[in-house]
């Protein structure tokens, strides 16, 4: 007997993406504030630094580029953001 994925294991995927999403945010905005020891706003949470480590690199560049063009990194930034969150939720 093959197992469905029912109504509550979408809800669950929804909530581990909502605190994902929760916690990139807390680390872009520590990376707004200056923190620059990507390693260390990651280490924050260990559940997650495995996903989060490389958005925050993508991020610090997307941030080194943004003097130039300050509009088009932060939708590109976005635009992978969800595409990364919607790849986790399809795994």
């Amino acid at each position: 007997m093959e197992l469905s994925r029912g109504p509550m294991a979408e809800e669950v995927v929804n909530v581990e993406e909502l605190a994902l999403a929760r916690i990139l945010e807390d680390c872009l905005n520590g990376m707004s504030r200056g923190e620059t020891d990507l390693d260390a706003l990651a280490s924050r949470y260990p559940d997650a630094r495995d996903e989060i480590r490389p958005l925050l690199d993508i991020a610090s560049l997307l941030g080194e580029r943004s003097a130039a063009a300050p509009a088009y990194p932060l939708q590109l930034f976005d635009d992978l953001k969800q595409r990364l969150l919607s790849q986790h939720s399809a795994a």
